[in-house]
């Protein structure tokens, strides 16, 4: 059972809509993981996504309709992590998956079937919701330099037409 005190830091790492990990608080897990592969070779990866034409979605249903949208997805996100990965909310719609201890494999496997997962849930729009991200592994990058490459490849996603999620080339 968590003290009084570790129940209150982690309560405030998280998100307060979303209950995943806070930009902050993501990006700390994130260092960690980086220095813990220096020293230890962990095999880890990021997928960095957002919502498609998400503002498209609070002009035309609400901005409580695209709360309820993100609660959704941050939940289908939990459902296909494990113990030993991570998930934040890295900005309004933005989430980043950081996942350990998979190889890039199960990593690809894992985006495609939340991105699918997502794609097929029914939101009530006329449209589905689909979302565009990239998936980094970890190969001995900075922070910064992690993000970036993830940043890169979820533009890439979408310029060339949205609803996908780009890999890094090896």
């Amino acid at each position: 059972m968590h003290s009084q005190n570790e129940q209150l830091r982690i309560f405030m790492q998280l998100d307060s809509l979303t209950n995943l990990l806070h930009h902050q608080a993501i990006r700390h897990e994130l260092q960690f993981t980086i220095d813990k592969y220096r020293l230890t070779n962990l095999q880890a990866g990021i997928l960095l996504f957002d919502i498609d034409n998400f503002k498209k979605v609070n002009d035309d249903y609400g901005h409580l309709k695209g709360d309820e949208v993100i609660i959704t997805i941050a939940k289908m996100i939990l459902h296909f992590l494990d113990d030993h990965d991570e998930a934040g909310r890295y900005g309004g719609e933005e989430f980043i998956v950081l996942f350990k201890n998979k190889s890039r494999e199960q990593m690809e496997q894992i985006a495609e079937q939340l991105s699918t997962a997502i794609r097929q849930f029914d939101f009530g729009f006329s449209q589905p919701v689909t979302v565009s991200g990239g998936l980094v592994p970890l190969h001995n990058h900075d922070l910064s330099q992690w993000i970036k490459q993830a940043d890169k490849l979820l533009y890439a996603a979408k310029r060339m037409g949205k609803n996908r999620i780009l890999l890094a080339p090896n």
